[in-house]
């Protein structure tokens, strides 16, 4: 599935030398910082090993926690013995629980797996990795008391089980063993615990503190810019899709991804020991390593992952503003592999010449961008001759001028090609600009060629910029640049037309520029949509063209008020579904008075309210080309961004219901996004 990967860290992928007259490292021993010990926090929570934990009960975090497959957790933890669970929210392998990560205790003949640290979802997948070395013994017991941080990062849409997780002891990649199949986190709305699992087993004895949650898959670089700071410290992408984070300095409480307090309860001795003595507090080490110059920087907050597998892409669509014959195309991509890619970025059709463009593309290890030219669509083509890695975050910008077709490889020129002539001007053509696959015959393509990676940061602009400015930009998120560089890049007027981030997840839809929406005209007819769709034994109500919805099965569809409609599990998972555009004749369940426009992106939201279901969402279905999903639907407002493909045949539904669940509809709405220009995911 398409989805938000991690973040790329500034300068992580170009080798520079230190900037101040070739310094490498300098040791300021003679300041204050160098004399004074810094601790991380002010506290800890401490658990004596005997049922002693700490509970969080969170209806939002865990919601948000449930139903994914990706998830990074992390921690400072000391441990006194062998043993013990650390975060959980269930236990650790145990069947019916969501996820756990916990110490194994030792078992006699296990050797170097004593003590081991591991990571499981439910039964199904497994991850462990041996202790570091100044705790683990030859003899199974444990050396008391060295404090460590504990990282692991899970995803889901990994291509194997053997590269799902990874996990870190203070901040180092270190080896571990994957088994089992790939899982998604569960909906068994378990708790949060730390210190025992829903099993009250495996108690701890130890410390931990700094405990941190995301429903994403952080990098090494970000794990590490973390690790050392509490939640006041964090800021920007470090905060981007944290969904729990316990300092536990002065209490047992939390916070949640709006910064809210989750209260903590102690069970049994669970206590908060406030003092830097005692090795009660992690010490942050000396030196240059932990001074802010040697701290990450990170480029947005985010990315998009493309799995070939499942066909992933974005269809941006068409605008004149796409089109400009002098451009500059720049982005931030990381391969999962070197085979070729028909469409990375493409405006491009494969087979209808007309209707090529430009696109980007790979060959061999080599990425290539070619353009077309307005007379007979003749290629011109720019090949880096760079060869990429697998796993290597790089960044490309291409410009046209006119005369000359560029290519660079972070911020170097490395390819020109010569554009006089026929071939000065860049064919202006109606295909979608699509992240991640290409255009056939006025058709979607995938399979075999299309894009296995990540992209993140993407910005087109009508101007062909210089080298200076594209490495000016290049390290930038889209509110980092410039007025100059968003609105008058050459002095000239030339300026940016697009900018997708792909770090921001609004379910459904990607968002580019700076996020304003504009929208048109309200399609939903209210009439129709807070009204029971009745079914004669011909199919079709009784009362043409009244629309309304159609309930799945034997589940209930009823009207508490007449401006709300309330759905009710029966037999069906489809809960209940109604047609978005409008049917004037043979009366088929819809929403509207009018016909949608094949191509527009709407903005589909209302009010959720008496929601008993943990993974309900709503589901695209009917006359799509594919099938799109919202995130999980909570209560209040939820937002699901869709894209017609047909004037009536595309429905809305509310999927993955189960006995017992229900759930209030209100206010409505589906207009049509006239402003910022969105993609859709695929």
């Amino acid at each position: 599935m398409l989805g938000l990967g991690s973040s790329l860290a500034k300068g992580a992928v170009t080798i520079l030398s230190y900037i101040k007259d070739n310094l490498k490292i300098y040791f300021d021993f003679k300041s204050d910082r160098a004399k004074t010990l810094e601790f991380v926090g002010t506290g800890s929570a401490s658990f004596d090993g005997t049922n002693d934990y700490i509970t969080y009960n969170d209806a939002d975090t865990k919601s948000a926690l449930q139903g994914i497959k990706t998830l990074t957790l992390m921690g400072w933890c000391r441990r006194l013995s062998t043993g013990g669970s650390f975060i959980n929210k269930g236990a650790y392998y145990t069947a019916s629980t969501d996820f756990g990560m916990e110490f194994q205790i030792h078992e006699a003949g296990t050797g170097a797996s004593d003590g081991r640290w591991r990571f499981s979802i439910d039964q199904t997948f497994v991850t462990w990795s041996s202790p570091p070395d100044d705790v683990k013994t030859g003899d199974g017991s444990i050396y008391p008391g060295p404090w460590h941080h504990y990282a692991v990062t899970y995803n889901g849409n990994a291509s194997s089980v053997t590269t799902a997780a990874n996990m870190y002891i203070d901040g180092e990649l270190i080896t571990d063993t994957s088994s089992g199949s790939l899982a998604t986190i569960g909906t068994n709305g378990d708790d949060i615990t730390i210190g025992t699992n829903i099993n009250s087993g495996a108690d701890l004895n130890g410390n931990t503190k700094n405990v941190g949650i995301w429903n994403r898959v952080l990098t090494q670089e970000e794990i590490q810019n973390v690790m050392y700071k509490s939640y006041a410290d964090l800021k920007g992408s470090e905060l981007t899709h944290l969904q729990f984070w316990a300092d536990l300095d002065s209490d047992l409480h939390a916070k949640n991804n709006a910064g809210a307090t989750i209260t903590g309860t102690a069970s049994n001795q669970a206590a908060i020991v406030s003092s830097l003595y005692g090795n009660n507090v992690p010490r942050k080490p000396r030196g240059f390593d932990n001074a802010p110059t040697a701290q990450a920087d990170l480029i947005g907050s985010g990315s998009c992952t493309f799995n070939r597998a499942n066909d992933d892409y974005i269809i941006i669509g068409d605008a004149a503003n796409l089109s400009s014959s002098n451009h500059t195309l720049s982005f931030w991509v990381k391969f999962d592999d070197t085979t070729n890619t028909k469409g990375i970025i493409t405006k491009y059709d494969d087979t209808v010449t007309a209707q090529r463009e430009f696109r980007v593309w790979s060959s061999s290890g080599h990425v290539k961008y070619s353009i077309y030219n307005s007379t007979d669509q003749s290629e011109k083509q720019a090949n880096t001759s760079y060869t990429f890695t697998a796993g290597v975050w790089t960044h490309y910008a291409f410009t046209h001028d006119g005369s000359n077709l560029k290519g660079y490889v972070d911020g170097v020129l490395k390819i020109t090609t010569s554009t006089g002539g026929a071939d000065a001007t860049v064919n202006s053509a109606s295909a979608p600009l699509i992240f991640g696959s290409w255009w056939d015959d006025g058709e979607i393509q995938t399979g075999g060629q299309d894009f296995d990676g990540s992209l993140a940061q993407v910005g087109l602009w009508n101007t062909a910029l210089t080298q200076e400015q594209i490495q000016s930009i290049k390290e930038k998120s889209y509110s980092e640049l410039t007025t100059a560089e968003k609105t008058d890049v050459d002095g000239s007027g030339g300026a940016l037309v697009s900018w997708w981030g792909l770090d921001a997840d609004i379910s459904g839809a990607v968002e580019d520029l700076n996020g304003t929406e504009s929208l048109g005209t309200e399609v939903v007819d209210n009439a129709k949509a807070y009204r029971v769709y009745v079914c004669s034994a011909l199919g079709i109500d009784l009362d043409d063209n009244a629309g309304g919805w159609i309930a799945g099965g034997t589940n209930e569809v009823t009207l508490p008020t007449s401006s709300s409609v309330k759905i009710k599990y029966g037999n069906n998972a489809n809960g209940a579904s109604i047609y978005l555009g409008e049917w004037t004749s043979g009366d088929i369940g819809h929403i509207a008075s009018s016909a949608l426009s094949v191509g527009t992106l709407y903005k589909w939201s209302c009010t959720v309210s008496d929601l008993t279901g943990s993974d309900l969402r709503f589901d695209l279905t009917g006359g799509s080309s594919s099938d799109v999903v919202s995130n999980v639907i909570t209560e209040g407002t939820n937002v699901f961004y869709i894209r017609a493909t047909h004037t009536k045949a595309t429905a809305i539904r509310l999927a993955n219901m189960s006995s017992g669940e229900e759930l209030t509809l209100s206010n409505i709405s589906l207009k049509p996004v006239t402003g910022a220009n969105h993609g859709s995911f695929v």
